[in-house]
């Protein structure tokens, strides 16, 4: 008796679930809903614009705590560059703070790349910040509503 309600209930509502899809694969430059929003209401059917009315990108976690990860690796990268190209003294004190090395060596390019690749992971995680908890760590969990 259950199941025969189910199957009326279903048969007589309309819910989200009745007309989503799930796309994968989606190109590395797509980042925005809007973006996904547009392909889809421009080319689902030829000659006819649709209206799409929700988009939700979801991503893989796994693929941002790699991220992360990389970012601690290559920001360790630059302090150890930078320790190993800082003047000392006769006696190995220091006596360069780190923006005076990287002043110094603004035109060293191990020490530019060690900058385009810190930026660039850096702009990869702010394009999906809404998937980052508020203190900027990555979110390591997920669940279900």
């Amino acid at each position: 008796r259950q199941l025969a309600l189910c199957d009326f209930v279903d048969h007589h509502t309309v819910m989200p679930n009745d007309y989503a899809i799930q796309v994968e694969g989606l190109p590395e430059a797509t980042n925005s809903e809007d973006d996904v929003r547009g392909f889809f209401e421009n080319h689902s059917l030829p000659g006819r614009v649709v209206e799409v009315v929700k988009v939700t990108v979801g991503y893989s976690l796994v693929q941002f705590v790699g991220l992360w990860d990389s970012l601690a690796q290559v920001r360790q990268d630059l302090v150890k560059y930078t320790e190993d190209h800082r003047q000392r003294d006769h006696d190995g004190a220091e006596v360069e703070t780190d923006q005076q090395v990287h002043t110094r060596l603004c035109y060293d390019p191990d020490l530019q790349s060690l900058f385009k690749r810190i930026k660039a992971i850096e702009d990869k995680l702010k394009s999906v910040g809404h998937v980052l908890s508020s203190s900027g760590k990555p979110i390591k969990s997920t669940g279900y509503a």
